[in-house]
């Protein structure tokens, strides 16, 4: 799988607990990325008597630009410095239907910061 690119449209859920916010989410990923699967298996048959035969079936399957369709969970917390800055953490599990009778996972994980006003 090369060129993946997704978005994620997802509903966040938390709870204040002092300086700190604790939080879920659940929503819905659509992505595009060229998918490409290939396989070969070769196969020798010898006879009792003569000589051996090999043999050899290749196979591939994907698409270039397949649409994907998934989910995405994860959960995070904020955690207040002062009452304008935070910094964040956050864990991101995304998985898409399969295609080509291919499973595609992504996790992610962030750290960022941030300045209300």
């Amino acid at each position: 799988m090369t060129n993946l690119d997704f978005l994620a449209l997802r509903a966040r859920a938390g709870w204040v607990l002092g300086n700190f916010l604790p939080y879920g989410f659940v929503g819905f990923a659509l992505g595009r990325a060229d998918v490409a699967v290939s396989a070969t298996v070769s196969v020798q048959q010898c006879p009792s008597i003569g000589a051996c035969s090999n043999f050899i079936f290749p196979g591939s399957a994907g698409r270039p630009g397949d649409l994907l369709y998934g989910f995405d969970v994860g959960g995070g917390m904020d955690v207040a410095l002062t009452p304008n800055i935070f910094v964040r953490g956050e864990y991101e599990y995304t998985r898409f239907a399969p295609t080509s009778n291919v499973l595609i996972t992504v996790s992610s994980a962030r750290v960022g910061g941030g300045f209300k006003f």
